[in-house]
């Protein structure tokens, strides 16, 4: 059986409106090219709803969903906002409502790939609805003439208007990790 998978560091408690960043898996397709086009490792994004759920638009759909932690799951970045200003939860969820319960919206990628498309209304696919939703809530991490549908994964990493609370690193091997040493130092084969 396998182990599950344990992020390092452990995570941190994730609050609404944490953002989740993944690289992309080796065999999608789409998602190494969307990795590509941004010149980043990172191809997915979902807001964090509560609960231990997710909003995400996923292949299957535009939904609520379990938060996906695996082994592609990168940073996670929280909102800066303004001393005395917290993340409206009821006007970032009114701002994605309508999305939500709808399919993917493969259709959408057609005005991320061909940024000269006159198709900009992408509002299903995974960057854009962390977009509506950060926007909702009252977090303006882009310029505000930026369309949400301009908003690609690699973005969501680089503003200023959201911090990282967590970057997966490479786990260190500890003292019980190390093969035991043969009697010249070297480690047993």
């Amino acid at each position: 059986m396998a182990k599950a998978f344990q992020p390092y560091p452990p995570l941190p408690e994730l609050e609404i409106g944490d953002v989740l960043l993944y690289a992309p898996a080796w065999h999608n397709a789409v998602g190494l090219i969307i990795a590509v086009k941004t010149w980043t490792a990172l191809s997915h994004a979902e807001s964090y709803a509560g609960r231990g759920l997710s909003y995400g638009a996923r292949i299957e759909g535009v939904d609520v969903w379990p938060v996906r932690i695996d082994r592609y799951l990168r940073y996670i970045r929280r909102p800066v906002l303004p001393p005395g200003r917290v993340f409206d939860e009821d006007a970032a969820w009114r701002a994605i409502a309508p999305m939500l319960g709808r399919p993917y919206q493969v259709s959408g990628f057609g005005a991320f790939f061909a940024p000269w498309s006159r198709a900009r209304r992408a509002s299903r696919i995974c960057s854009v609805l962390s977009a509506y939703h950060l926007r909702g809530g009252g977090c303006e991490v882009f310029n505000p003439d930026l369309e949400e549908a301009d908003v690609a994964p690699a973005q969501l990493y680089q503003t200023p208007g959201l911090r990282t609370i967590w970057e997966r690193q490479k786990r260190q091997p500890g003292a019980g990790d190390r093969k035991p040493e043969t009697g010249d130092g070297r480690p047993e084969r």
